[in-house]
């Protein structure tokens, strides 16, 4: 680990203990009961009447939920190493840190509706996928370096028909999404590649998103977010200001879903009004494109001693310009296998990503298409650990002449 990682992940873990302390103080004059081993109620009130530092966070957690806040949070750890093929055989290590604090404006305050969310989130390592040369990024994780507060938006429901969310939100947990995909490490797994200006990790972006309930099972969502990324400002470790002013990009994303029993479906589209560089260097104004999947239960035993289930995905989407974009199409889906046995929980999922590359001549490349296919396994050893085992073989990475890849990764995820 470099020293500049070093120093960052000490500045992390220093900010979380100093939030940790304020807020615990700050709700100090809160009385709670806790029971002790001999059956006795104790009161306590500031956080260091606690006997250890455990119970001095569990107390603290206490007092905030009763208080209409909930503090969540994961520390995931990915170690890939690139075992054939890519650029070179090395290996590389990188974790996330991700903290968020839910809300209820109501409860809080004693006036009011809907919840607020605030999410703080600290990435340490290289990209993994400089080693291999793929462009879709096989892991999830990878970014530049950030410590960023990613998210902090405010969400309103109107006559149990309306719901308007308004701040810096990740678009892909409202558009775009695979619920079955999502303890896929393969970033396609998330959201397809050809909505290249995503507001999503690592770059959220202010936003205003309004979505209707149609009819049951039914809605129709649409939200217009900064685009000030394509200037290149970095919209995850920045604030609004760009909504606002300096700049006049703005994506725009639309998404009919429908759910049933046993799954859901959707389709969207997206536009992006900003100004893009072409293959030829010239300028271009304005570039979209559509979307669609859907994800169904296929296999379900929800028996107390082994319950079951087996679920299916697919997605397909294409921009209208691949004069600007490394990516024309893509063709996406998997199947999933989860289980449960007692305490201990797992899932197994085969994978495969396909993305038609761009066919301008310029664009550099001598193969049509990338292709992905993961295969992994999560052991939920605890009910805040799980471990995940990753293969993934991707044929013509970066689709320019490097050789075939074969990449083992194990991921770690601690849930707190």
């Amino acid at each position: 680990m470099s020293r500049e990682c070093a120093r960052s992940r000490v500045i992390t873990l220093i900010s979380f203990a100093v939030g940790a302390w304020f807020s615990l103080t700050l709700t100090g004059d809160v009385v709670a009961q806790d029971a002790t081993a001999g059956g006795e109620a104790r009161e306590f009130g500031s956080w260091w009447y606690q006997d250890t530092l455990f119970e001095t966070l569990e107390a603290g957690r206490r007092v905030l939920d009763d208080s209409g806040v909930t503090v969540e949070g994961s520390y995931t750890i990915d170690v890939s190493k690139s075992i054939s093929g890519g650029i070179e055989h090395d290996s590389r290590t990188r974790s996330l840190l991700d903290l968020r604090a839910n809300i209820d404006v109501e409860k809080l305050l004693g006036f009011g509706a809907g919840q607020a969310s605030v999410n703080f989130q600290s990435q340490v390592g290289p990209d993994a996928s400089t080693v291999v040369g793929d462009l879709q990024a096989f892991s999830n994780i990878d970014a530049p370096n950030r410590h960023q507060l990613a998210e902090f938006w405010y969400e309103l429901p109107i006559a149990d028909l309306l719901r308007l969310k308004v701040g810096k939100v990740d678009a892909n947990t409202e558009f775009s999404f695979v619920e079955a995909g999502a303890e896929s490490i393969h970033s396609s797994s998330g959201f397809s590649p050809t909505i290249f200006t995503f507001p999503t990790y690592p770059d959220p972006a202010m936003s205003v998103n309004l979505f209707a309930k149609l009819w049951e099972g039914q809605q129709l969502g649409i939200g217009l977010y900064d685009g000030a990324s394509v200037d290149g400002v970095t919209t995850g470790n920045n604030g609004i200001s760009t909504f606002f002013e300096g700049s006049t990009d703005y994506f725009l994303i639309g998404e009919l879903s429908q759910a049933w029993a046993s799954g859901r479906g959707f389709v969207g589209g997206w536009h992006h009004n900003g100004r893009f560089t072409d293959f030829s260097g010239g300028m271009e104004r304005g570039v979209g494109g559509w979307y669609a999947g859907f994800e169904q239960t296929l296999y379900e035993d929800s028996s107390v001693d082994l319950p079951q289930l087996l679920s299916l995905f697919a997605v397909y989407a294409e921009t209208d310009d691949d004069h600007v974009t490394e990516f024309e199409r893509h063709f996406g889906g998997g199947l999933v296998f989860s289980s449960a046995y007692g305490d201990v929980a797992n899932s197994t999922g085969l994978i495969a990503h396909t993305v038609e590359l761009s066919g301008d001549p310029m664009a550099g490349f001598t193969e049509n298409a990338e292709t992905a296919i993961e295969l992994y396994h999560t052991v939920q050893l605890l009910p805040w650990l799980a471990v995940q085992p990753d293969l993934q073989f991707i044929r013509h990475p970066g689709g320019a002449g490097v050789d075939n890849a074969t990449v083992a990764s194990l991921r770690v995820r601690i849930d707190f």
